[in-house]
This record gives C-alpha cells, structure tokens and sequence, in this order.
C-alpha cells in the first residue's frame, strides 16, 4: 500500500522542533551505542583519540599565528639566518599538523561506522519483530519503541540513509563545536593582546579594554542569529526532500516488481500518472529548497565579503 498523502511543509512548518526536543531526542537514538552497545568501549577510545587530535590541530594553529610573526619579521629586516630557521619551525609544524589531519578524519570515519553499524541492527531487529513491519507496510503507527504513535514513512529508507545521516551529522557538529569553542578560547588572547583600549565618545574619558575582542564577537553572534533565523527554513525542506525521494523510489519499485500485473492489466497510463505525482512533490519541493538556500546565500556571500572589513 503506498504512504499516505501528506500536505508538504511550509516556511513556518519547516522551522523545526525546538531545540531542547531535539537535543532529548537526539540523545535518545544515541545514547544505547555509548551506554550499552557492544562497541562502546572502542567507541569511547576513538572518540577520545580524535578529541585529543582535534585539540592538537588547534595548539598547531595557534603555533602557525606566532611563526607568521616571526617569519615575516625575518623578512622585512633580511635576517636570512631567521628566515632559514623559520622555514624549519614551518616544515615541522605542517608536518605535525598533516598527521593530525589525517588521522583525526580517519579514526572519525572509523568511529562512525562503528557506531552506524550498531544504530542499523538494532532499528532492523526493532522493525523486523513478530508484525510490526506489516503494520508499517499497511501504514499503521508505533513502529518502533518511542515513537508513541507517530506515523512513520519509509522506514526501508530511514534505516539505510537517515542513520548515516544521523550519527554523520552528529559527529561532524559536535566535534565542530569543540573545535571551534577550543579556537576561540585560544585565540581571544592573541586579539585582546593586540587590541588595547579603546576611549568611549562622550564617556569622560572611559576606554574599553581589548575592544576587537567585543567588535568581532558582537559580529559573529549577529551574523550566527541571522543565518539560523534565514536558514531554520531549510531543516524542514529537507527532511521533506528525503520523504518525497524515498516515496518516488518506492513508486519505483512497485512497477518494477508488479510489471508482470501492471502489463496484464493495462495499467500503465495509471502507473504513469502515479509516478508524475510522486515526481510532481519532488520537484515541488525541490523548489522551496533552492528558494530558501538562494536566500541563505545572499546572506552567506554578504557577510563573508563584510567580514574581510572587520
């Protein structure tokens, strides 16, 4: 039986959940690989491996900032004997950052398969008992523990590709987020040292000290409200794209396997007209999601060239 019709999403609907929903919600699809997966000791391991590698790659930044001083400060005055030196210090540190790299992305993808292969068996062994993938197929509700009712689509396909999404996205964010927090701890005392004191118009002579400090934090929380509040648009965009997708394959899929019947009953201008629809919601959608990127894009474009001013 094909999934039931649903209206798609509009800009105030696609705005999301709210975010403690989502982080609960989050935590419970991943909190049985690091509470009580079979894997999660080694999990654990790798995980800590590439916090400490992305830590490092941070420190090897932070390094890179201070030889720029020097290295060109050798320059200016023609101190070869610094210059030959600084260009030691720079193989050693690209060196060193390489590896970092290299291995930081490589036991991530190792940790994320590990943990995608424990996420798909368990969500399989939950969709394959006794019943519940013919209450699905028939387009029942409560097909996995938790969902208390919801309907859910194409669970084929939240399985194959919505997991990797899932833990692939979980890891990149949070690994992101503390690498960047990291960073700007790091580098808010070389911008502070530069910035001295700055003297408030119409203060009496009050200053402000490390004044760039405030200016590009200001800049940047700015600009991170205004990208959510363009964006927000686009979580709903697509998980919807995925939804149509997944129900045009499945459209797909029954002709292919239903041909036989299909040709027998001359059924195929109806099985045409059924895939223009599945088809017709994809494009449909496809649309308000270049509308609400082009729009995030402006934005983007913009504040990049303004940051240069900053």
């Amino acid at each position: 039986m094909k999934p039931a019709p649903a209206l798609a999403p509009t800009e105030p609907a696609a705005a999301g959940l709210h975010w403690r929903t989502t982080l609960r919600d989050a935590w419970r699809l991943a909190r049985p690989f690091w509470v009580s997966g079979a894997e999660r000791r080694a999990g654990a391991l790798e995980l800590a491996a590439v916090v400490a590698l992305t830590l490092a790659s941070v420190w090897l930044n932070v390094r890179f900032n201070a030889w720029n001083n020097g290295f060109y400060d050798a320059l200016q005055h023609y101190d070869l004997k610094a210059f030959w030196h600084g260009i030691g210090v720079f193989c050693a540190l690209a060196f060193a950052y390489i590896v970092a790299a290299v291995y930081r992305q490589y036991l991530q993808q190792r940790l994320q398969i590990r943990w995608r292969a424990e996420m798909t068996q368990r969500l399989a062994a939950s969709w394959l008992e006794p019943g519940r993938a013919l209450r699905l197929a028939q387009g029942g509700s409560g097909a996995t523990s938790g969902t208390r009712g919801a309907f859910i689509d194409n669970p084929d396909q939240r399985i194959a590709n919505d997991v990797d999404s899932f833990v692939g996205s979980t890891l990149s964010l949070s690994l992101g987020l503390l690498n960047a927090v990291v960073t700007l701890a790091s580098f808010i005392g070389i911008l502070w040292g530069l910035s001295g004191a700055l003297e408030i118009p119409g203060s009496g002579g009050r200053t402000l000290l490390g004044y760039m400090v405030w200016v590009a934090l200001g800049y940047s929380l700015a600009g991170s409200w205004l990208t959510q509040r363009i964006g927000r648009p686009l979580t709903g965009f697509n998980a919807w794209q995925q939804r149509t997708e997944a129900d045009f394959r499945y459209a797909l899929v029954q002709v292919r396997d239903h041909a036989e019947a299909i040709s027998l009953a001359r059924g195929e201008p109806r099985e045409r007209l059924r895939l223009g629809d599945r088809f017709d919601a994809v494009r449909s959608n496809w649309m308000n999601l270049i509308r609400a990127t082009k729009r995030l894009t402006w934005f983007n474009v913009g504040f990049g060239q303004l940051a240069n001013l900053f």
